[in-house]
């Protein structure tokens, strides 16, 4: 069948820095069970890594992969997937997934491969320089020590062509950070989970790649046409699917009065009909819905990555910008997220100055290399450091942490301040200039927000919610979650499926299709309920957005959407497509009750590869794929009992199937979520994934199951796989 398959170009370069050489191995063995991207990079972990390995060893595997949809005419698959062991991981390092935009991930597809599989450590600094089969690995000693930004051109000048595109380190990435991001272009971060890190640790400064071939599809696109048009037609940013609602929480933000006024001249937008499929691109603006608008006026116009019909990255030009840092690039949603720290502590409003601070952040955490969504953490860890617990954790501090805290520009936040542009540049410099064998407060800023507060003494109140981590310091909320991450689409808000989703996920599951229908859609309540009844038979499936604590009880409708996500997260992240568009569970079509297709994905899959598989069996090969993570997450942590609980080695509730305790408490009176409830919910999930009920562990049959009996015996050989 593999002969006859479109999509994939076929072929994983292998990359051993510690040898200097590569080599190609053909993809086909793979597929198409494996699917591609994610699929691809999660077979390789289990093949390659050892148990045991660290995330910082050379042994490790960092790999950078597409799915076959990538770089074809199939809209919104623009995007790379990273797998490796997570360095952010916490409190174990274990497997983790990112993704990256723009136009990197095309050019890889264009120069015929399906991904990287990078291994070893290059005994000095070194560069991937990929032109179609050209492959060489390339000096980096005079590219070390620059920033992302500057990296790239230095790699395009070097390549001699405008065109290559380039995924790089900077300064943070170098000093092995847990939390450094690959940065592409001016604003594209493979941010979460710390595989800049991992880059670092292997000498590789980055990779630049250009192609010039093209994906060979089974269907073409004057076939494709028509029924493309109608897709389109589905097609709504982050489920935003009523150009006008009494909601403003919509992402449809076009309509009269909106303007673009950060270019050379005003560009009026207005109103965009949804059938409107020439401005289809312009029904999104990320700086007049984040922030209350704060950056809006420096919006010059919206981006998106390869092949996307949405374009949700706002291209913005700053004005008053401090000295050496770019006035112009590229922003997403978490990239302004500093201006929820950025405020007067006597709660007064943002100040006018605080836009530079804003934009400000954002440019540094993206040349350093430094994951933007951490830095949202670590601000209010910081300022609970400074103030919070009435002082106890700045006076548990060695003197010299307690005096390079106190030395930061606090000052800069008060009425009188500029607003945060000093602190938040004096803060990420700190963390650029840091050496990370010292003992410093920068030092353990490079760490990831967990092990920062760990050091400082204060990782047991992010977890219990105790001394005001919970609430945050005059509204400013730490909010870890589990796993190393911050709180971003938990259950409190997002119902019990997404919770539920967390638990077994290794990193956050920005999922933002679900969310996007609970939150975002503008539509009515009731009219989220006819959608969640539509696709998943139950309306009750949803909680109500509008209740904080707001996740129900398990039911069978909630345990099969939980399910769904993971299974659906691996299937976009395998083929890829994007996650704001996919599934399509909502569209702008009132005929439709603004119910989407949630059988786009495997249409567009069928079109592409001419693999005829239904919707039901891509969704297996996913679930195969949702059992491998969990496999080789098993492995990671060396138990069978991934639940944890009381008598788990690491205390209260610190197995990886758990969310901090501050989710279940009551500290103010307020109803949270029930953990008798909640662990029923788990046990129900495992039992309908095919796990072990009790533990979560992986189970001989399920894994025989889906085809994966390697796997199971790879499990059993380390004494981890659970005999039913």
């Amino acid at each position: 069948m593999t002969d006859d398959l479109k999509g994939w170009a076929g072929k994983l370069l292998h990359v051993d820095l510690t040898a200097g050489e590569t080599t190609v191995e053909e993809t086909w063995p793979f597929l198409p069970q494996r699917i591609g991207a994610i699929g691809l990079g999660l077979a390789q972990i289990w093949d390659r890594v050892p148990a045991g390995c660290g995330a910082l060893d050379p042994e490790n595997v960092l790999f950078i992969g597409v799915g076959p949809l990538t770089g074809s005419w199939a809209p919104c698959a623009g995007r790379a997937i990273a797998v490796s062991l997570s360095p952010a991981g916490y409190p174990v390092e274990h497997v983790g997934q990112g993704s990256v935009g723009g136009q990197w991930p095309a050019e890889l597809k264009w120069a015929g491969y399906d991904g990287l599989v990078i291994t070893g450590r290059s005994e000095t600094p070194v560069y991937l320089a990929i032109h179609n089969d050209f492959v060489s690995l390339q000096d980096a000693t005079e590219l070390w020590g620059l920033d992302t930004w500057t990296t790239q051109q230095a790699m395009q000048d070097a390549v001699n062509d405008p065109r290559a595109k380039a995924l790089v380190i900077g300064p943070a990435g170098e000093k092995q950070a847990r939390n450094a991001a690959m940065i592409h272009g001016t604003g594209h971060a493979l941010g979460q989970c710390g595989f800049g890190g991992v880059a670092g640790s292997k000498n590789l400064k980055g990779i630049v790649v250009r192609g010039t071939g093209r994906v060979q599809t089974a269907t073409s696109l004057a076939e494709f046409r028509p029924r493309l048009d109608e897709i389109r037609r589905m097609l709504a940013l982050m489920q935003s699917v009523v150009p006008s609602t009494e909601d403003d929480r919509s992402r449809w933000r076009a309509r009269e009065g909106l303007y673009w006024r950060g270019g050379d001249e005003e560009v009026p937008v207005g109103a965009i009909a949804p059938d409107e499929l020439t401005r289809q691109g312009l029904r999104h603006c990320g700086m007049d819905f984040y922030m209350d608008g704060l950056l809006v006026d420096w919006h010059v116009k919206n981006s998106g990555c390869t092949g996307c019909v949405m374009n949700c990255f706002s291209t913005v030009r700053g004005t008053g910008m401090p000295a050496g840092i770019p006035s112009h690039g590229e922003m997403h949603c978490v990239q302004s997220h500093t201006s929820y720290f950025l405020r007067s502590r006597d709660g007064m409003p943002v100040a006018e100055s605080s836009r530079q601070a804003v934009l400000a952040g954002k440019q540094l955490a993206d040349l350093i290399g430094i994951n933007a969504y951490d830095i949202k953490m670590m601000l209010p860890l910081m300022m609970q450091l400074r103030y919070g617990h009435g002082g106890a954790y700045l006076d548990a501090c060695d003197a010299h942490l307690r005096e390079q805290t106190l030395a930061l520009p606090w000052d800069s936040m008060d009425g009188g301040g500029d607003g945060g542009v000093s602190f938040i540049q004096a803060l990420l410099e700190m963390a650029r200039d840091a050496d990370p064998t010292e003992d410093s407060l920068g030092a353990a800023l490079l760490q990831g927000t967990p092990r920062a507060a760990a050091r400082l003494g204060m990782v047991e109140d992010l977890w219990s919610g105790e001394n005001g981590q919970d609430e945050g310091f005059e509204g400013f909320t730490v909010k870890y979650a589990a796993h190393g991450q911050r709180d971003h689409y938990g259950p409190q808000r997002y119902g019990l499926p997404a919770g539920l989703h967390w638990v077994i996920w290794n990193r956050d599951p920005n999922r933002h299709e679900h969310n996007g229908l609970v939150r975002w859609s503008g539509l009515t309540w009731e009219q989220k309920r006819r959608v969640a009844e539509i696709h998943f038979g139950d309306p009750d499936v949803l909680d109500d957005p509008d209740h904080y604590w707001g996740a129900g009880p398990p039911t069978p409708a909630r345990i099969e959407l939980a399910r769904l996500l993971a299974v659906r997260s691996m299937l976009k992240d395998s083929l890829t497509v994007c996650d704001w568009v996919f599934p399509n569970y909502c569209c702008p079509d009132a005929a439709r009750e603004y119910a989407g297709d949630l059988g786009l994905e495997a249409e567009l899959y069928r079109a592409v590869t001419g693999d005829q598989a239904t919707a039901d069996e891509l969704d297996a090969r996913a679930e195969a794929l949702v059992d491998l993570y969990r496999a080789i997450t098993v492995r990671c942590w060396n138990t069978t009992d991934l639940r944890g609980g009381e008598g788990y080695a690491g205390g209260d509730y610190r197995g990886h199937d758990n969310l901090a305790a501050w989710y279940f408490g009551s500290p103010d009176g307020t109803p949270r979520l029930d953990r008798d409830e909640f662990e029923e919910a788990k046990t129900q999930l495992y039992e309908r994934m095919g796990w072990d009920a009790q533990t979560g562990g992986m189970t001989r049959s399920k894994l025989e199951a889906l085809g994966q009996a390697d796997v199971a015996a790879g499990l059993a050989d380390l004494d981890l796989l659970i005999e039913d």
